[in-house]
């Protein structure tokens, strides 16, 4: 099974977002912050993050550059409001 971590700090979007994903079969947890994902991430692990951009704290593109570090192949999907 693929394991989706999504970090999103609108609450709402996160549960739709988690949602959707275990609904088409995918083991699906949500954050709302940076700090948190990286804690998840360290315990837990991941095959895709799922990350906003704009988050109060650390922004998705910092949270890219970080696990960046950590894995080459790690899979990112970014996802913004912004144009």
């Amino acid at each position: 099974m693929v394991h989706v971590l999504v970090v999103e700090d609108d609450i709402r979007l996160n549960q739709i977002v988690c949602a959707s994903l275990r609904s088409a079969g995918y083991d699906a947890r949500g954050c709302t912050n940076a700090a948190h994902a990286f804690d998840l991430l360290h315990a837990d692990g991941a095959d895709i993050i799922i990350s906003d951009i704009m988050m109060p704290g650390i922004d998705g593109f910092t949270v890219c550059k970080e696990l960046r570090k950590k894995s080459s192949t790690l899979g990112i999907i970014m996802l913004t409001a912004r144009t």
